[in-house]
């Protein structure tokens, strides 16, 4: 939900649920896959994902 409201604010209802970050996240993570081994995005339980520098 803090994504949502980083990019589209008070827009969004409050009991909105839809899957659209996740699937932007498999979109993302089915693009970037083709050009490195590194897995970009983290998924964290309960949490939502995390940037990853691959370290």
């Amino acid at each position: 939900m803090q994504l949502t409201e980083h990019i589209w604010g008070d827009i969004m209802e409050d009991d909105y649920e839809s899957n659209y970050i996740d699937v932007h996240i498999k979109n993302l993570r089915k693009k970037l896959s083709g050009h490195s081994d590194i897995s970009w995005f983290e998924t964290v339980r309960g949490i939502g994902y995390r940037y990853n520098l691959g370290n």
